[in-house]
């Protein structure tokens, strides 16, 4: 089943050309780095520091921006933001609560990605 979602891998072409390996390493590369900080996030919020929050909201930023996630990339630097010097951990939850909701569809949508791109 294939559906429309915001992932867009023209930055990856553009800059990389349009190898499919090339495409399947970045894809495979980009959800280990996703879940990675995913999980470091939760960690930040579940000890309240800060600190690992907006490190690892910040690291996630420029792979966001490679598969072409600016929805979520927004939201990302929201809660890098929210991290910050006030240190609202009421907006950090609100805002993380967001991503989660949408990281089932981009994971799916990156292995959709990773399949097609497998099977050129």
């Amino acid at each position: 089943m294939s559906y429309k979602h915001p992932i867009d891998t023209t930055f990856i072409s553009t800059q990389i050309g349009d190898s499919p390996e090339i495409i399947v390493e970045m894809s495979v590369v980009f959800l280990e780095v996703l879940r990675e900080y995913q999980r470091e996030i939760k960690a930040g919020i579940q000890s309240n520091d800060f600190a690992s929050i907006r490190l690892h909201a910040h690291k996630i930023k420029p792979s966001l921006s490679m598969f072409g996630l600016k929805g979520i990339l927004e939201i990302v630097m929201a809660i890098e933001k929210a991290a910050s010097p006030d240190e609202d951990m009421v907006k950090v939850l609100e805002l993380s609560a967001k991503v989660e909701a949408e990281l089932p569809l981009i994971y799916h949508q990156v292995d959709e990605i990773i399949d097609q791109n497998k099977q050129d």
